[in-house]
């Protein structure tokens, strides 16, 4: 055990990586609804159960998609009658995008390009509380999950870093000995 505190040891990696990143989030907080995001990305790394840990990593990506779609995209809302909002539209004569889709142009306004293969899982979580590798009768279904909710992890900290502004050093959860350059992730000098 010891008795030095966890911000002595961790001290200068915070402080270089809050200089780098506070004003991108003051900027981008409010627009991504970031003070709730981090919350969700917090439960989805801390969580002991994978299904929770991919449900919390689900919803955070669903808020993003929302909170994005919402304040920055242009898009047009489809509301309820109650005023909630159902969807968004390219224009509004047209039909609602779906969250493929959604992501697909949120992650292009970020400068980021991704096949988003977690939204099957995330449906079939939402929907019957048992991922699809379960369902499809996979021998051993929770590694299949384990490896789908790494590159969700890793598509997660790809947006968030790059509202934020971020550039530096990350690492993948699938390999985290292995440093990357952000935003690029090339293996780092």
């Amino acid at each position: 055990m010891s008795n030095a505190p966890l911000v002595s040891l961790f001290a200068d990696a915070t402080a270089s990586f809050l200089d780098r990143t506070l004003d991108g989030y003051k900027v981008n907080a409010a627009d991504y609804g970031l003070d709730v995001m981090l919350q969700y990305y917090v439960l989805a790394h801390t969580n002991d159960t994978l299904e929770y840990q991919f449900l919390f990593a689900s919803v955070f990506m669903e808020g993003l998609k929302f909170n994005w779609a919402k304040n920055v995209s242009g898009l047009h809302r489809d509301t309820k009658a109650n005023g909630v909002i159902r969807g968004f539209r390219l224009a509004p004569s047209q039909r609602n995008l779906s969250f493929e889709e959604l992501m697909n142009r949120l992650a292009a306004h970020l400068g980021y390009s991704a096949t988003f293969t977690f939204i099957e899982d995330r449906n079939m979580l939402f929907h019957s509380g048992q991922g699809t590798a379960l369902h499809l009768g996979h021998a051993d279904p929770y590694s299949v999950m384990q490896e789908e909710l790494f590159v969700l992890y890793d598509q997660m900290e790809d947006l968030l870093l790059r509202i934020l502004g971020y550039r530096g050093i990350v690492c993948s959860r699938a390999d985290p000995d292995t440093p990357l350059e952000f935003p690029a992730r090339t293996p780092a000098p």
